[in-house]
């Protein structure tokens, strides 16, 4: 028994109570749950009157690990001079590159570096915020603030309720759906580039059948190609719980604390269809996977999405697509800045001026520097680089976004 346990048995036994293990009835016979766990008796009635529960210490875990202390003095001391805490996230996983150290803080010896995305096991977490680890067999310390810790067990119950992935389609271009598969048959509506759909196999004269909004339809072959996407769920059929923005360069995992499966560059949105621990699973621009949660950033109720490469504006309201148009951005020379930006000021009847222009506009929609969408009359084809860094919007396009947009929504500008 450890010295805090038989202190503690020897201070209630002191006080006229015996301190004895729990046991719970199974099939009628009973069982001991644990040596940690115990039930407190009156000596003079034998009636129970309270539970107590001593949590395993690091000492107790290092133990039951088969870890020996004997040979690694540095490790004995460290123990000695801080107190830890354990829990059940037994299970780590580097966020960057940082050092393995032999005891908790810098200036302890370096074992060796290592890599992002390394996992580990998880025995204990020091009071000045430093994570007892096994990495490979061998024991030591990493920065709680590059460090990832997770249950194994409850995150496999969370992916079991994540939605199944199903086979789709994505628009290479802007792509009309139709009732039937040829060119003269009525068109359902317009698939976005970049956006996708459910799709079934193929027929022999490269037609795919699809499903929107429910309604059966077909897209030509040659202007899509094959996409996984959640099921029953669509981008435009707006069926994710929400949209956030990548605001750095990170990994996409094939699972939370798992390997990874692609890449996603900085400004680029994700449509987030769960939550998995500190993980989104998203849907970012073709590729389905986890992210984690700190590479992103959550947009307002109503935001407007800037694509770039598009040249095209989008405005949403939760996970609704209200309009897209496309627009006028800025030039190589004067680009519209890419970020997760927010409208700072609303305008109408206003005149934009700069070192060579001066312009009235009906309507601006200020979201970075001196930069906002707002209307162009003066724009005869709009998706072209055209502007000082503005987003050039068709005039009659502009009100609905003026109307819908308020100060503090997000506008998202996207590679």
């Amino acid at each position: 028994m450890g010295r805090l346990k038989a202190v503690l048995l020897a201070s209630i036994v002191g006080a006229g109570v015996i301190f004895v293990p729990k046991l719970i009835s199974n099939d009628k016979q009973e069982t001991e749950i644990s040596n940690a766990d115990y039930a407190i008796y009156a000596a003079a009635d034998n009636e129970q009157i309270g539970e107590i529960h001593i949590e395993p210490t690091v000492y107790d875990v290092l133990r039951e690990g088969g870890y020996n202390l004997s040979d690694n003095p540095i490790l004995e001391n460290a123990l000695k001079k801080h107190n830890f805490s354990i829990d059940d996230r037994n299970s780590g996983q580097m966020t960057v590159d940082a050092n393995f150290r032999k005891g908790p803080g810098t200036e302890y010896d370096i074992i060796e570096e290592l890599k992002r995305d390394i996992p580990f096991k998880v025995l204990a977490r020091s009071d000045n915020g430093w994570y007892l680890v096994d990495y490979q067999g061998s024991l030591g310390f990493i920065s709680a603030d590059y460090v990832e810790t997770y249950n194994p067990e409850a995150l496999q119950e969370d992916l079991s309720h994540m939605p199944r992935v199903v086979p789709g389609v994505r628009a290479l271009t802007d792509v009309n759906i139709r009732r039937e598969p040829n060119t003269n048959s009525e068109i359902i509506t317009v698939l976005d580039r970049t956006h996708a759909i459910p799709a079934g196999t193929p027929s022999s004269d490269e037609w795919i059948p699809v499903s929107y909004q429910g309604q059966p339809g077909y897209v030509y072959g040659g202007l899509v190609d094959g996409h996984k996407l959640v099921e029953q769920t669509s981008v435009i059929e707006g069926s994710w719980i929400e949209k956030v923005d990548v605001i750095r360069d990170c990994a996409i995992y094939n699972k939370p604390h798992g390997e990874v499966s692609g890449a996603i560059p900085q400004y680029q949105s994700a449509n987030v269809y769960g939550e998995v621990d500190d993980y989104y699973y998203v849907d970012c621009d073709g590729q389905l996977g986890y992210v984690r949660k700190r590479d992103c950033s959550k947009t307002t109720e109503t935001y407007a999405v800037v694509d770039t490469s598009m040249r095209k504006l989008f405005l949403y309201c939760g996970n609704q697509k209200i309009n897209s148009v496309y627009c006028g951005i800025g030039k190589p020379e004067t680009p519209t800045p890419l970020g997760c930006h927010s409208v700072q000021e609303k305008l109408e009847n206003t005149v934009l001026v700069g070192e060579d222009y001066r312009v009235p506009v009906d309507f601006f929609i200020r979201f970075v520097g001196q930069c906002g969408i707002h209307d162009a009359d003066w724009v005869v084809n709009f998706g072209v680089e055209v502007s000082h860094g503005c987003v050039n919007a068709p005039p009659g396009e502009v009100p609905l976004y003026y109307k819908t947009l308020s100060v503090g929504d997000t506008v998202i500008v996207q590679p």
